[in-house]
């Protein structure tokens, strides 16, 4: 499919080619699109919760960086808009994730080890220690946060860096909190998510309708 080919030719570092920022945005847009109308939405009718990572969240950000590295555009916010113009982005954009968790580690070179220590290697172009540096300000920065807070779609940092099992333990909590979510205003819903992502959980009714999370991530 479209996500087959951008892993292995248009984003891969493996076979020398380089394709234009606007190639790479295009393809990563209707990727998404097909991906949510064939099966994020139909799932969420159906009432199954959907946990996605590498999704929309993360096409603003490492889109937008690289119009910004090829000197295609000057200000971060004209890109980030100019990549939700893009007819796949703008429909995803339509149809946002309840919840945004975007997991942070200040030791980025640590991130970059990571990644290049997985059994599945894309040998992706974003994958070095320079652009990984400006992806983490661009999730923490305050461009990328107004764009999910007008449309409602509350963010939450989890600290990636401690440990393995840290994270899976804070992985856990979120996921417990969003079972306990239903029937309580959007204020409150907001409001025990970012309590759960510390540890604390609120009760909440039993019942509530399907939901869908994002992780930010590369």
């Amino acid at each position: 499919g479209v996500g087959k080919l951008i892993r292995e030719e248009l984003t891969s570092s493996k076979h020398g080619r380089k394709y234009s920022p606007e190639a790479v945005i295009e393809a990563f847009a209707l990727d998404r699109r097909m991906l949510y109308e064939q099966l994020v939405l139909p799932a969420l009718e159906s009432g199954i919760d959907v946990y996605q990572s590498r999704s929309f969240s993360s096409s603003l950000v490492y889109q937008s960086q690289m119009l910004l590295d090829e000197n295609l555009i000057d200000s971060r916010r004209w890109a980030m808009q100019h990549i939700l113009k893009i007819p796949g982005n703008a429909f995803c954009y339509q149809h946002p994730m309840d919840y945004l968790v975007v997991p942070t580690i200040r030791d980025v070179s640590e991130a970059v080890r990571r990644a290049q220590s997985r059994e599945k290697q894309d040998n992706s172009v974003f994958e070095n220690l320079d652009f990984q540096l400006k992806a983490k300000k661009v999730f923490e920065g305050s461009d990328f946060k107004r764009i999910f807070k007008r449309i409602g779609v509350p963010i939450t940092y989890l600290d990636a860096g401690v440990s393995i099992e840290y994270s899976k333990e804070q992985a856990r909590d979120v996921g417990e909190a969003l079972e306990r979510i239903a029937g309580v205003g959007e204020d409150d819903a907001v409001q025990e998510f970012k309590a759960a992502a510390e540890g604390v959980l609120q009760g909440a009714p039993d019942q509530r309708a399907a939901v869908r999370l994002e992780v930010g991530v590369g």
